[in-house]
């Protein structure tokens, strides 16, 4: 009976082992220096966000939480 609780848990683990590694990461703009002020340029934040994610080797997502963000010309490449 012993012996099915550790294979049980052996194989518990490993999943959550194998999630933790396929996680996707998140790539905060305000993380990057974005203040959402409506008045500072956010374009800078933007790009390093969006740089960052397509270097990931993970899945990954740009966040833009709500705000009013001011940003010049952005050209998403990647």
């Amino acid at each position: 009976m012993g012996s099915k609780f550790i294979l049980g848990t052996t194989f518990f683990l490993f999943l959550i082992s194998f999630s933790i590694k396929a996680r996707a990461a998140d790539f905060d703009i305000k993380k990057y220096g974005a203040k959402a002020d409506g008045k500072t340029d956010d374009s800078q934040a933007i790009n390093s966000a969006w740089k960052e994610a397509c270097a990931s080797t993970t899945p990954s997502t740009v966040v833009i939480a709500k705000g009013n963000y001011m940003a010049g010309p952005v050209k998403f490449q990647g």
